[in-house]
């Protein structure tokens, strides 16, 4: 499947012509008309929530909320490579495993330049809530799943091959 290229710039992933590339191979016929963006934090990575109009509406299975990751600051250029993990676990890992993340739109990488971008539907719009290291948030108050949190809020990655049995197949018999 030809991807679109990968941009190096915050700038060319919110245009509409970019986001009509990006996203055609999933959701043939797209034509992206406008984008609204939306609160953009920028620390190693940049994340980038936005929202999109398309013609003749959005097609089905697709969110007019996304959330668009990449390593467009001058810090985050020197770290771009990390990127490309992430890519490559949203393109080919987490669909096709059934793994509970986010639901990825677009994810790839350039093997020439390292600029790596994956583009999510942003649950952040529908409710979820991100923590960082200066959240209030502790084991008890974590009862309830936030929208959007996978195997992490339920303890589920903590297991021994959790991860393993989703991407390998592996029952608890296989493993040591």
């Amino acid at each position: 499947m030809i991807t679109a290229r990968v941009p190096d710039t915050l700038e060319e992933l919110l245009s509409p012509q970019w986001l009509t590339s990006a996203l055609d191979p999933r959701f043939p016929g797209i034509r992206v008309t406008a984008v609204t963006p939306g609160p953009v934090i920028s620390r190693v990575s940049t994340n980038a929530r936005f929202r999109i109009e398309c013609a003749g509406g959005m097609p089905i299975g697709l969110s007019t909320d996304l959330c668009g990751k990449g390593y467009f600051t001058e810090v985050g250029r020197a770290f771009r490579h990390v990127g490309e993990s992430e890519a490559c676990f949203y393109r080919d890992i987490a669909a096709p495993t059934g793994m509970r993340t986010l639901r990825s739109v677009y994810a790839q990488f350039d093997p020439a330049t390292h600029d790596a971008v994956v583009i999510t539907e942003d649950v952040v719009a529908q409710g979820a809530t991100f923590l960082d290291a200066r959240s209030d948030y502790t084991p008890r108050a974590g009862r309830r799943e936030p929208r959007g949190v996978g195997q992490a809020a339920r303890g589920d990655v903590g297991r021994p091959g959790a991860c393993e049995d989703r991407v390998f197949g592996a029952t608890a018999r296989d493993l040591p």
